[in-house]
């Protein structure tokens, strides 16, 4: 199944290629065509349980409004002048330096930072995680770029939202987005101000500075980007409510008010339903990087998880299989 997966979306590309040909009378473009030679990189890399290599969106299984921002990156806003920051960096302290190095490694071997033109860096510190994990966190906030760096306000779903898409009898399965922010491209305007310095880390006595090429823990338009990409992942994944053959589809929005006759206050307000009128409607909220479809029965809700699941590896975003939990 591995290798049908790798062949499909080779395949996937080669037709992606010749329609853009058809439609512009071109080849693809030099940023196009080097996205696709990291991508298969890639993918070439992936095993049965893990993207070794790391992931990138595979541009051309997106929808044509997005594909441009999964081949460069989202644009973020610079609301004034970047200055020049390029204090040492401070090394970690020696019990938890291996796990740090550990990390290190991990987004180097991905190829999430990578030589470049840097000219500024990000400060770094590892938060524990748990007795045998850190975190490493980029603070781009010591550095001025935070400040430099302008991110819209974004709503994140409250428990009133998950509240409209379950009711009593609902089953609910739980998917994970791997590495949710390594997920999404920098800006390229960015990336020369997001350097760091591995000289410590590396215990090194020459200059070693490498720049991150994805968003970053820390980087203040981070979480808007990964939010706002994981909404038109599920944008794109639920396909046509009216096609009967896609779990998520559904007929009519049904509204259940106090005041109205027949309210029932075991029912959501607002909900979706199923041509039969009474059945809700499968569907999936996130949290971040928490996606949680729901269904109304176990059959269906496993289906919707295993739809995100497909639909998010099909983008080239990871889906953390071995963080899932069975429908319940």
């Amino acid at each position: 199944m591995l290798q049908f997966w790798k062949r499909s979306l080779l395949r996937g590309f080669a037709k992606y290629q010749r329609w853009k040909e058809r439609l512009s009378r071109r080849v693809l473009l030099e940023d196009e065509l080097f996205a696709a030679w990291d991508c298969f990189v890639r993918i070439g890399s992936c095993t049965v349980w893990e993207w070794d290599g790391g992931s990138r969106p595979f541009f051309w299984n997106w929808g044509e409004e997005f594909q441009e921002d999964m081949v460069k990156g989202m644009r973020m806003w610079i609301r004034e002048s970047l200055v020049p920051w390029t204090r040492r960096q401070r090394p970690p302290d020696n019990g938890i330096l291996p796990l740090v190095l550990d990390k290190i490694n991990v987004i180097q071997d991905r190829r999430y930072v990578a030589c470049g033109e840097i000219e500024s860096l990000m400060n770094y510190f590892a938060v524990s995680k748990g007795d045998t994990d850190v975190r490493v966190v980029y603070d781009g906030t010591l550095s001025g770029l935070n400040g430099s760096l302008w991110a819209p306000y974004f709503p994140l779903p409250t428990l009133q939202s998950h509240l409209r898409i379950v009711e009593p009898g609902t089953y609910m399965a739980d998917n994970d987005v791997g590495e949710c922010f390594h997920n999404w491209i920098l800006d390229e305007r960015v990336r020369k101000w997001c350097g760091i310095n591995l000289m410590s880390i590396l215990r090194s006595e020459a200059r070693v500075w490498e720049r991150w090429e994805r968003c970053a823990m820390g980087l203040r338009p981070s979480p808007y980007v990964s939010v706002r990409g994981i909404l038109w992942l599920m944008e794109e994944s639920h396909g046509d409510p009216s096609d009967p053959e896609n779990v998520f589809c559904w007929e009519r929005v049904e509204l259940n008010l106090p005041g109205h006759e027949d309210y029932a206050p075991h029912k959501s307000w607002v909900s979706k339903r199923r041509s039969d009128g009474t059945t809700l409607a499968a569907d999936s909220i996130s949290f971040v990087d928490d996606i949680q479809p729901t269904g109304p029965t176990e059959v269906d809700a496993r289906q919707a998880s295993q739809v995100m699941a497909k639909q998010a590896a099909w983008r080239g975003i990871q889906d953390a299989t071995r963080k899932q939990r069975d429908v319940s």
